[in-house]
């Protein structure tokens, strides 16, 4: 690029005046930010006049704003398209000018300009295309408005049926009356150009939103009813949302589908294939469906050896991802970045920091690729698990010293990891460090501290620091109150731990199963068994459900105080809900029963045996996950 432009100043110092080819090739050249300084160039030769707009032509002119949205110089084209509606003299803006300036839009997410844009294009006298409307669908996509992209859609689809096509003078490619394309090569032309359209829908839909995924499922129907044909990307798009939504049911029914419409399923395809069972914990189904892509001689690139690699640490099978990373070397796969942080994540997993830094070294050493910050925050996770944080700072050192920029997960991790082991100075230095960077912090942050400050007697700094959560407005969770309630607990405050439940309530946050397990954990603590029972009986009127970690704290609660008729009950409670109870606690309950010598306590203990006995084998788990803070 430099040489070209080289060349202009020596045509220009010779008195050879460039034609508008000349200059179009050197716009062309324009793209990406790092040629903003020949960006600017180009400018100046339409505003200083060397080059007039009459002189540039359209086709050149449009060439400059596609270099300016390739330069992310949004508002300098938006400038030029200005100035040549100004212009009196020769062409005016087309749709091809319009469209640029929409697309721009997009990738900025200048939502608002781009309607502005589009609304103008109408004002001027020109009939937006199936491109401008895909632009404007695009950005509102980007932009989260999804709603605004159907209607849009279903707008386009009224205006722009074929019937309409000799209407629409679209100079950039479907439906171009001007290129003399022929009604068959329209409707192929227009037929792309929908799919393009599908695939933009589908890819907005996000996660959780089962509207948008039924809407367009309902769209694909009514596609496959005008005899349309929906490509290999709109169904890789519409496999991509089920899997967002945790539905592979969807998702396979989808792929089977593609392949009864004779579409050939690509190396993208079984990619999104396998990442989905292995969302879905389906490891056996990932690795058939790889065996069954190279069968159909499919080439696997890096992409679709990540997917596999990553299902194998989702589910916990490193041995399976070490196996999968031998084989991509083998195959002298490209490993990127993703693959080697992915196989770091594995190592974080199982708690082998040797191997993890490992990794590390390699990734250094491969000139193609550099860790970025995921790949650092996995490894400082690695070091909380393994409990050595000096190697946890090295390396958060060495991140600066590489110029890639912490972010929340960094710093969060690094405080986790500084409560874990009771360093709570060190875990506040590094709060200050990301306040620093105007890094804000989050529930999970806080929960961090509040848990060290709870394990390290810190009472006092774990109240300013739930103080502090409120003054930013960071709203808490059941995760936070359950730490509280441990707070004032180990402060021998029940009535605090208590009113837990009432702040609770004025917040409008129903507890869980977590606090109130802590309730009554401190409940008994404070030798306030009948507390616990009591809240027990308000929290099942409330229908939480119990799990085994509730009702062992009250069974165990029972037994400390010798209360087994109460023990008796809580137990029978737990049967009847087929929730698991450990066999330490029955067993010491059954222990004091037999002690106390009650009539028919004998018996009682054998029936309740027999019952947990059979509870163990067709018990349902526990209802509910519990929270350790110790794992947050």
């Amino acid at each position: 690029m430099d040489s070209a432009w080289k060349v202009l100043d020596y045509m220009s110092d010779l008195g050879v005046e460039a034609d508008r080819y000349s200059y179009c090739f050197l716009f062309k050249g324009i793209r990406s930010p790092k040629h903003k300084h020949h960006l600017t160039k180009a400018i100046d030769l339409i505003l200083s006049g060397k080059l007039s707009l009459s002189q540039a032509k359209l086709y050149c002119f449009n060439v400059l704003l596609n270099a300016c949205i390739n330069c992310d110089e949004l508002e300098k084209a938006i400038h030029l398209l200005e100035e040549m509606n100004k212009n009196s003299q020769g062409e005016k803006p087309d749709e091809v000018s319009y469209n640029t300036i929409i697309k721009g839009c997009a990738k900025n997410r200048e939502l608002d300009t781009a309607f502005r844009m589009f609304n103008s294009m109408k004002e001027n006298g020109l009939n937006p295309n199936d491109v401008s409307y895909n632009s404007l669908i695009n950005a509102c996509v980007r932009c989260g408005k999804m709603d605004e992209a159907w209607d849009l859609f279903y707008q386009m689809e009224e205006i722009l049926t074929p019937d309409n096509s000799e209407n629409c003078d679209n100079t950039e490619g479907p439906m171009s009356s001007e290129s003399g394309i022929g009604s068959a090569a329209a409707t192929k032309s227009l037929q792309m150009s929908c799919n393009f359209t599908y695939s933009t829908l589908i890819k907005g839909i996000q996660n959780h939103d089962k509207h948008s995924l039924d809407r367009a499922f309902k769209l694909l129907e009514q596609v496959k009813n005008r005899q349309e044909k929906p490509d290999e990307i709109v169904y890789n798009c519409l496999i991509d949302a089920c899997i967002r939504q945790r539905d592979v049911n969807r998702a396979v029914a989808v792929f089977n589908e593609m392949q009864m419409a004779n579409i050939n399923p690509s190396s993208v395809t079984y990619g999104l294939l396998i990442k989905a069972y292995g969302q879905t914990n389906q490891l056996d189904n990932a690795f058939n469906s790889f065996l069954r892509m190279k069968e159909l001689k499919l080439q696997p690139n890096d992409v679709t050896y990540g997917c596999l690699l990553d299902a194998c640490i989702r589910n916990n099978n490193l041995h399976k991802a070490e196996g999968v990373f031998e084989s991509m070397k083998k195959d002298k796969v490209h490993m990127n970045t993703i693959i080697y942080t992915t196989m770091i994540k594995g190592y974080s997993k199982a708690h082998k920091l040797d191997e993890a830094l490992q990794i590390y070294e390699n990734m250094k050493a491969d000139k193609n690729n550099e860790p970025n910050s995921v790949t650092y925050n996995s490894l400082i996770d690695c070091c909380v698990r393994c409990d050595n944080m000096k190697k946890a700072s090295s390396l958060f050192s060495e991140m600066k010293e590489r110029k890639v920029k912490p972010d929340l997960i960094t710093f969060s991790t690094l405080i986790k990891g500084f409560c874990r082991e009771h360093s709570i100075e060190k875990a506040f230095k590094v709060l200050k460090d990301m306040e620093k960077e105007n890094i804000k912090a989050d529930e999970v942050l806080f929960n961090s501290l509040l848990d060290g400050c709870c394990k390290a007697n810190e009472i006092d700094l774990a109240l300013t620091v739930y103080e502090s959560m409120k003054d930013q407005n960071i709203r808490p969770s059941n995760v936070t109150f359950s730490i509280l309630v441990k707070v004032y607990g180990k402060s021998k405050q029940l009535s605090k731990a208590l009113g837990i439940l009432d702040e609770m309530k004025r917040l409008k946050i129903t507890p869980g199963i977590v606090v109130y397990t802590c309730i009554f954990q401190t409940c008994i603590k404070a030798k306030q068994l009948n507390t616990a029972l009591e809240k027990f009986e308000e929290m099942k009127k409330k229908k939480v459900e119990a799990d085994s970690v509730t009702y062992q704290t009250l069974i165990k609660g029972c037994v400390q105080f010798r209360k087994s008729q109460q023990g008796c009950e809580v137990l029978e409670d737990a049967l009847t809900n087929h929730v698991f109870v450990a066999q330490d606690a029955t067993e010491s309950l059954f222990s004091m029963m037999l002690e106390q010598s009650y009539k028919n306590n004998t018996q009682k203990v054998d029936e309740l045996r027999e019952k947990c006995k059979r509870n163990k084998y067709n018990k349902t788990g526990n209802k509910k996950t519990n929270f350790n803070p110790r794992n947050k």
